[in-house]
This record gives C-alpha cells, sequence and structure tokens, in this order.
C-alpha cells in the first residue's frame, strides 16, 4: 500500500480553513485587521504557504481558490481571474459597459484602453501590502497594465485595472481565467499591531490608515475621479488613425477630382475640334457653291452681255462678302477654342499640384503615426517585462 505521510508543508496548510462566504471573510477581517495573527513571520514578501496562512486567518482575499485550484499558486504570487464589470469606450466614441460572467468572452478592440473587475473582494489589514501585475502571456501580446501598481495596507473593495491594448490586434479574455499575478508584503513590524516594546532609540509608531471614504470604491468611482464626468478615456492612436483614414479619403476623392477634371479637359477639346472641323467643311461648300454660281454668271453673261455685268458685279461682292464672314467665324470658333483648352490645361496643372501637397501631408501624418506608436508602446512594455519576468 503507498504511504499517505505528508509532506511537513501540507501537513501545515491541511488543518487551515478558509472563509464559506464573504460575510465569514469580513468577520475575519475584522478580528485582524489590526492584529497579527502570526508575529513569528518575519516582514518580508509572503511565501505560498505564509500568504494562505493570512488568507484563512484574516478573510484578505475572498474567494480564494487555494484547494480547488492549487496551480493558482506560485512560490511568491497568486494568480487573480477575471469577473465584472467593464468599460470602455470604442473607436467612434461611443462607451461600452456591461459584465463578464464566468465562462463569457469579453474582446479587447486593437487600440483602445478597457477597465476591467477582477473577481475577489480584497481586504488587506494594516501590515500587509499588495503589488501586481499582468501576466507574462499577456505582455508579450503587447498588452501594458496602467497602474502603480501598489495597493496600501487597509485597503478594502474590489480592483479595477486599466487594461490598454496599443496593438493593431483585438484580443479575447474569458470570465473567470486568470489575469494578473499578485504578490502580498507584510510591511515593518510596529507595534499597533504587533505587540513589539519600543526599542533603544525611539520610533514613530503613528500608522497612516487607509482613508476611510476610499473604502469599498466602485470601478465609476475610479473614472469619475481621474477624468471630469464629459470626458472620454481613450486611446490618442484612435484619433490619430480615424485622421489617417480621413486623409485617405480626401485624397481618394481628389485623385477622383484629378480624373474627371482631365476627361473634361479632353471632352471640351475633342468638341473644339469638331466645331472647327465643321465650319471648315462649311467653308468649302460656300466656296464652291460660289464658283459654281459664278460660272453660271459668267456663262448668263455671255448670253445677256454688258448689259448685265453691274448687277453680276453686285451678286459677286454679296458672295464675296458671305464667304468672308463664314471664313471669319470659322477662324474666330478655332481661336476660342485654343483659349478654352489652354484655360483647362492651367486647371489641370494647378489641381496636379494640390494633389502632390495633399500626399505628402498624408505621408507626414502617418509617419508621425508611427512614432507615436512606437514612444507611447515601447517604454511601458519594457518596464513591466523587466519587473515581473519571472512570474511566468
Amino acid at each position: 500500500m503507498e504511504s499517505t505521510e505528508l509532506h511537513p508543508e501540507e501537513q501545515r496548510l491541511l488543518p487551515l480553513t478558509f472563509s464559506a462566504s464573504d460575510e465569514e471573510a469580513e468577520s475575519r477581517y475584522r478580528e485582524f485587521s489590526t492584529k497579527d495573527p502570526f508575529p513569528e513571520i518575519q516582514s518580508s514578501l509572503l511565501n505560498s504557504a505564509d500568504l494562505a496562512s493570512y488568507v484563512a486567518a484574516t478573510g484578505m482575499i475572498y474567494p480564494f481558490h487555494f484547494g480547488i485550484q492549487k496551480e493558482k499558486m506560485k512560490p511568491a504570487s497568486y494568480e487573480v481571474d477575471l469577473l465584472g464589470e467593464y468599460v470602455y469606450w470604442d473607436s467612434n466614441s461611443n462607451l461600452r459597459s456591461g459584465r463578464i460572467e464566468a465562462g463569457e468572452e469579453f474582446e479587447l478592440p486593437k487600440n483602445s484602453i478597457a477597465f476591467l473587475e477582477l473577481e475577489p473582494m480584497f481586504r488587506l489589514p494594516e501590515y500587509i501590502a499588495m503589488r501586481f501585475n499582468l501576466r507574462v502571456r499577456m505582455v508579450y501580446r503587447g498588452l501594458l497594465l496602467g497602474t502603480g501598481p501598489l495597493v496600501d495596507p487597509g485597503y478594502q473593495g474590489k480592483l479595477y485595472i486599466p487594461l490598454h491594448n496599443l496593438t493593431s490586434n483585438s484580443y479575447s479574455f474569458v470570465g473567470g481565467s486568470g489575469l494578473i499575478w499578485a504578490e502580498f508584503t507584510k510591511i515593518s513590524p510596529n507595534r499597533a499591531w504587533a505587540g513589539v516594546a519600543t526599542p533603544a532609540f525611539e520610533r514613530i509608531h503613528d500608522i497612516q490608515h487607509f482613508p476611510a471614504d476610499s473604502l469599498k470604491p466602485k470601478l465609476w468611482d475610479f473614472i469619475r475621479r481621474a477624468a471630469a464626468p464629459s470626458r472620454m478615456v481613450m486611446s490618442s492612436m484612435s484619433e490619430l488613425i480615424s485622421e489617417a483614414e480621413s486623409i485617405k479619403r480626401q485624397t481618394s476623392v481628389a485623385i477622383s477630382d484629378f480624373s474627371g477634371g482631365v476627361s473634361l479637359v479632353k471632352h471640351n477639346a475633342e468638341l473644339a475640334e469638331e466645331s472647327a472641323r465643321l465650319m471648315r467643311e462649311e467653308a468649302k461648300t460656300s466656296s464652291e457653291r460660289w464658283l459654281k454660281e459664278v460660272q453660271e454668271s459668267n456663262a448668263r453673261l455671255l448670253r445677256i452681255g454688258w448689259l448685265a455685268l453691274a448687277g453680276l458685279l453686285i451678286t459677286l461682292a454679296g458672295l464675296v462678302g458671305s464667304t468672308w464672314y463664314l471664313f471669319k467665324e470659322a477662324f474666330q470658333v478655332v481661336a476660342d477654342s485654343r483659349a478654352h483648352i489652354e484655360a483647362e490645361r492651367v486647371r489641370f496643372e494647378q489641381r496636379v499640384e494640390e494633389v502632390k501637397k495633399e500626399m505628402e501631408d498624408f505621408d507626414r501624418r502617418q509617419q508621425q503615426l508611427e512614432v507615436h506608436e512606437e514612444a507611447v508602446g515601447a517604454p511601458k512594455q519594457g518596464a513591466r517585462q523587466d519587473s515581473r519576468v519571472q512570474r511566468k
């Protein structure tokens, strides 16, 4: 038969019982919020065994998933789940809010900032502080946690974290799954909770307690304190992208107008050429008709003699005048057509210069967008990765 002997650490953890309800956790907290149940534990970062002991004794985390999901514990940290409210503004400045229930998916849009609620109720005794950061996998996705993140002793309430997605990808999260890793530190001793005698050198023993008006805050309390009611908390990348897309649309319209202008100039030139051709044909027809009439008049002159010569000369003068008028009109039409074509050519060249300037402005704004992405994303991501990379 296999041995059932327990490891010494498991023998120590086995008797621990955790709060079965939030009311029970609050009752334990009231008893030990200013009284250390384990004064023999030194002031330091708590290991997993000591953390579980303090949670069981003080009710400082509820619910606490220890016996059911031991994979949530690491040697010096505890995984905290995403569950509860969320708030963010989309790329069209529309407010999006709701609740993430267990097993439900929440999608964090690209280039956005969302405020997310964590599952547990935290009640930190006056001798324990808390720090937390994103899971390393989230960091390598390009996500950033926008907090300090130190939670002072004496804090009571839920935690709501601002999660930045400054990437071009959308990411999904499942309610009830781990989002952050938290660590807990027992601060230096004070006789207010440990009953330590006054040392040889006088010390300051007045402890700054957590503000009573900041206990058990709600998500909107944090947002209202940080921003005016009429202001939206959004990623500036959305505005830059929208502006770039607007410039792109304007450039497309300009190119379309440019193409339309070219087509109009070409059409007007074809009309002018057709008008000139018609006038040439009309002049040619009139000349042929005049020559025919002259020939017929000569034939009639030979028949009627010198008596009709005066009438013929009058007729010739009329024909010459009408022919000259037709030629004059034809030349005027050609001149007007050339002037119109030249004006359209000047307008065409001006429009080309305008389109070039708009394209240069579009390239400049796109470069500003890329520089902004690098300046915002790289420093914060590097700082978080260096400080918590061992927690993966």
